[in-house]
């Protein structure tokens, strides 16, 4: 289930596999603290998806090199 969605989320395959392995590591991490998980499959989807989430941003907020930018570095500066 877990992993047909994170390839639903993902780009590919590997990509995935982490999200999934990041989504099952939280999962743990909560269950070895005490805490329990009424609905563990609803738990894990939106853990999953909260996982997918923060990939995104931080794909987002990556800064752009010069040479993915769109305009030229010295567009601002020329007059027309």
């Amino acid at each position: 289930m877990l992993t047909r969605r994170a390839r639903r989320l993902s780009n590919d395959r590997s990509e995935a596999e982490d999200l999934v392995q990041d989504t099952l590591l939280k999962l743990c991490q909560r269950l070895r603290r005490g805490r329990a998980v009424e609905d563990l499959p609803a738990y894990a989807l939106r853990t999953l998806q909260n996982e997918a989430r923060k990939g995104w941003r931080r794909i987002g907020t990556e800064e752009l090199q010069e040479d993915d930018a769109l305009t030229q570095p010295d567009a601002l500066s020329r007059t027309f």
